[in-house]
C-alpha cells in the first residue's frame, strides 16, 4: 500500500476566511510541536524512536486521535465550503429539495386523519340539518 506523505496545494484562490482558518490550524500545529519539543527537552533519556513511542503512547494517543479527528473535520468543512463556492446551483438545488421535503411532511403531519375528517363532516352535516329543521 502506497502512502502519500506530502501533497502540494495552491492557496491563490483561497478566500480570506479560508486563509484565517489555515492560519489558526498552523498556530495550533506550532503549539503542539513546541509541546513535543519541550517534552523531549525535559526527558533527555529518550534517544530512540522505540523509547519515544513507549513513553508517549499511553499519554498522548487519545489526544493525538482527537487532533487527527479535528483536522479531518476541518478539512471536510473547508472542502464543503469550496464545493459550495464553486457549485452554488447544486447547493441551492439541495436546499430547495430539503425545504420542499420538510414542507411536504409538515403538511402531511398537520392534515387531520380520516377519522377526524369524517367526524368533522358528520358534525357539519348535523349542524346543517338542525338549521334546515328550524
Amino acid at each position: 500500500m502506497k502512502i502519500t506523505r506530502s501533497s502540494k496545494t495552491s492557496l491563490k484562490c483561497a478566500t480570506k476566511k479560508k486563509k484565517q482558518i489555515l492560519a489558526t490550524i498552523f498556530q495550533e500545529y506550532t503549539r503542539v510541536v513546541n509541546k513535543f519539543i519541550d517534552y523531549f527537552w525535559d526527558h533527555p533519556e529518550i534517544v530512540s524512536k522505540a523509547q519515544l513511542t513507549a513513553s508517549m503512547y499511553n499519554t498522548t494517543t487519545i489526544k493525538l486521535q482527537g487532533i487527527s479527528q479535528t483536522l479531518d473535520n476541518i478539512m471536510w468543512i473547508v472542502k464543503s465550503i469550496t464545493f459550495i463556492e464553486y457549485h452554488p446551483y447544486v447547493f441551492l438545488t439541495f436546499v430547495l429539495i430539503f425545504i420542499w421535503v420538510v414542507w411536504f411532511f409538515w403538511k402531511e403531519y398537520r392534515r387531520p386523519s380520516y377519522k377526524e375528517q369524517s367526524d368533522v363532516e358528520r358534525l357539519l352535516k348535523g349542524l346543517k340539518e338542525e338549521r334546515n329543521n328550524e
